[in-house]
């Protein structure tokens, strides 16, 4: 009963992703709302995600929306003369300045579409997540601090929770030269 339950969340999940893979708030009662937006697409992904280890089979469109969707609220990536990406971070919404909470939120999407399409995933789309996320962990390498969320005079509690998701999915001990955990701790 509960996987079949959970079954019916996940397909009513889906589909409430938008064209361009993310996802909005609920309409208000006058049918209005507001557009998609990275944030909500970060928890649906985490909600996906959850699923998927549940063994509720999350379609691999589903991801590829997401991952796309996250993509396209990046700052624009130039290709340096070393052949690396420059720094640029995520917004909250596409043409929206970045800010540390967002580009958490992108990087975290990233990294959860790569490890649930795996090697279903397009070439592609892989070699544009794996750029977007070089040039976002480097965003988020130069601006490393516990202040304050970068480009943003709000929502330091959403940065500070994305730098833990993203150190510890990412599975790394330093971002920006920053050993993350005990830092963040002190």
């Amino acid at each position: 009963a509960r996987l079949a339950r959970l079954r019916e969340e996940v397909e009513r999940l889906v589909s409430w992703q938008e064209h361009g893979g993310l996802y909005s708030y609920p309409l208000y009662p006058d049918g209005t709302g507001r557009p998609p937006d990275l944030s909500n697409a970060l928890f649906a992904a985490l909600a996906l995600r959850a699923a998927a280890r549940d063994g509720i089979e999350v379609e691999p469109e589903v991801w590829a929306g997401l991952i796309e969707g996250a993509i396209a609220c990046q700052e624009r990536r130039d290709r340096t003369r070393s052949g690396g990406s420059t720094p640029a971070g995520f917004g909250y919404r596409t043409d929206w300045h970045a800010t540390g909470s967002m580009t958490t939120a992108g990087l975290g999407i990233l990294l959860m579409g790569r490890e649930a399409l795996g090697k279903r995933m397009d070439r592609r789309l892989e070699k544009e997540l794996e750029e977007s996320l070089e040039s976002g962990l480097a965003w988020v390498a130069s601006r490393m601090d516990w202040r304050a969320n970068p480009g943003e005079k709000s929502w330091q509690f959403y940065w500070l929770y994305g730098v833990e998701r993203l150190g510890s999915t990412h599975r790394r001990e330093v971002l920006g030269k920053v050993p993350w955990y005990p830092s963040g701790a002190e």
